[in-house]
């Protein structure tokens, strides 16, 4: 029918008129609903239905307008609604995947003041929001990114508009960014993989992630309209640490594990970072030989203590065999904890919250929460550091492994960045030497329990109470002091026996020993006769 009326619109037209019967067309039609139109006289600002136009005929506008008249009309050609929606939304998506992260619900996540994107340079701008809705995706806006930028963005974009600079130089600085968002990439496709392995079952690994949240949004009490009598001074800070186990849980992909601490109790230093590592070994289901630990790069991640502490437990739990510390560039380090941490912040925001009890029981309600830890031990490694070998650069580097020998001994090694080698297990010419001296002894080390330190909280939770009169009551006020005396005092033998005690996540583990199975064959064929190549030998020192 809609050819027909077409058909019929054109012959009554008289010769000059026939120049512009497609656009006149195609600007009568209507839509009324999904699958249904009708032609109604020319107005101004009517404009066309590409979906409309591809239902009624079966093509595009463009092959519309192309082959049903005349090709002499070159005024309404290529205009910019003659792009189809499906070239809009497919050219928008493949934009939106060069940025999009995820997080630990199963949400995309997308940057800042990301709105929208060009699909092309003659189409209109494609919202988010209609891609989210038209292919039916839980796409997500950070509002805001308070995280330190990367140096090598920031510079090479002031050197790349920099007029002054001869066009070679903003080239070659264009060229180094180009470089540097591939290793970027290439970092965020490792850790992903790598997540993927540790929810196989096949894959004897687990990774582990760490970050803390930033106190803005759970200072207490936290309220939806905080009185002025309350500044923000007056509250006392909450540290939110969420230690993440790349493991299947229902429909999501992460076990979050929280752990909530007032500040000021207790340091946030190295050995603050082990005890809780420690603590989520043991809430895991089975122990792996290889634990990878995705960090960012602050000082009480990325210290000697660390490494020491790590190997002190490598020489304690003889499951485990090594830890594969990654550590992301600076600024580039939004994975799934961030995405946790947005979705905590945003679910705190509609709450009332008045003591560290409520936040916990907050946290309990979440669904991508898996365990509230609110009372762990805390483990003084310090005693270790003057038993450690401090080599310089070692902290320099993002991927530093720390591993069990055959022998027993705790050896170290490292790479300047991260490598797809981590994802296949291969080895390299990396130089690996003993982490410890001569001097330690594994047998008579033993961390000590950290005790907390809570009377200048107490001064400040005084005055909050103070400051909140009316507000606050008594019964929020004991929540803030049997929280603050709440400290774990669980001995490190017992977490050793917890963690000693689960089973190993692949029962069948490649041999490491003498015994190996392919020079068990080599050596074989040599008895009989047969050459069999070189065939390796252990190097002499």
């Amino acid at each position: 029918m809609a050819r027909h009326n077409y058909v019929s619109f054109y012959e009554k037209l008289d010769k000059p008129s026939k120049a512009d019967a497609r656009y006149i067309f195609i600007s009568c039609l209507y839509r009324r609903c999904n699958n249904t139109f009708k032609l109604i006289p020319i107005v101004e600002d009517n404009y066309a239905c590409p979906n409309l136009i591809g239902l009624v005929f079966g093509f595009s506008v463009n092959q519309l307008m192309n082959g049903l008249a005349d090709d002499n009309i070159k005024r309404y050609q290529n205009r910019p609604w003659y792009s189809s929606t499906v070239h809009q939304l497919s050219t928008t998506i493949v934009t939106l995947s060069r940025h999009i992260q995820h997080n630990s619900i199963g949400r995309l996540m997308l940057p800042p003041n990301f709105n929208a994107r060009m699909a092309s340079e003659c189409s209109s701008v494609v919202p988010v929001s209609v891609v989210s809705k038209q292919m039916n995706l839980q796409i997500q806006l950070r509002k805001s990114d308070s995280l330190t930028r990367c140096i090598s963005c920031c510079s090479l974009h002031i050197i790349m508009n920099d007029k002054t600079k001869s066009p070679e130089d903003r080239k070659h600085a264009e060229n180094m960014w180009k470089l540097h968002l591939k290793t970027i990439s290439q970092q965020r496709t490792i850790v992903e993989s790598l997540c993927k392995q540790s929810r196989d079952k096949e894959f004897d690994i687990t990774v582990i992630l760490m970050d803390e949240m930033s106190n803005k949004h759970s200072k207490l009490p936290l309220l939806v309209n905080r009185p002025k009598s309350i500044s923000d001074g007056d509250r006392i800070g909450l540290d939110l640490t969420t230690v993440q186990v790349a493991k299947n849980q229902g429909t999501h992909k992460y076990i979050n594990l929280e752990y909530p601490i007032i500040q000021g109790i207790t340091g946030h230093d190295s050995s603050y970072s082990v005890s809780l590592i420690m603590d989520a070994l043991t809430k895991l289901d089975a122990i792996p030989s290889t634990i990878y630990l995705i960090l960012d790069s602050c000082g009480s991640n990325k210290s000697f203590l660390v490494f020491g502490a790590l190997g002190f437990i490598l020489s304690k739990v003889p499951m485990l065999e090594q830890f594969i510390l990654l550590y992301p560039s600076t600024g580039h380090t939004h994975n799934s904890c961030d995405g946790h941490f947005g979705v905590l912040s945003k679910s705190s925001m509609k709450k009332d919250i008045y003591d560290p009890e409520e936040y916990v029981q907050f946290l309990e309600s979440l669904p991508s929460v898996t365990q509230v830890e609110k009372s762990p031990t805390i483990y003084e490694f310090e005693n270790l550091r003057e038993y450690i070998h401090k080599p310089a650069g070692l902290c320099s580097n993002g991927q530093i492994i720390i591993a069990r020998a055959s022998d027993g001994d705790i050896h170290y090694s490292s790479s300047s960045t991260m490598n797809a080698s981590v994802l296949f297990g291969v080895e390299d010419n990396r130089i690996s030497s003993r982490l410890f001296t001569s001097e330690f002894y594994t047998s008579s080390f033993s961390p000590t329990i950290r005790s907390a330190e809570s009377s200048q909280v107490k001064l400040k939770l005084e005055s909050l109470m103070r400051s909140g009169k009316g507000m606050l009551k008594n019964e929020n006020h004991k929540r803030f002091i049997d929280y603050l005396d709440n400290m774990g005092r669980k001995a490190i033998r017992r977490t050793l026996s917890t963690i000693n005690s689960k089973p190993a996540k692949v029962t069948i583990r490649a041999d490491t020993s003498d015994n190996d199975p392919t020079l068990t064959v080599l050596k074989y064929l040599e008895s009989c006769g047969v050459n069999a190549g070189r065939i390796p030998k252990r190097p002499r020192p």
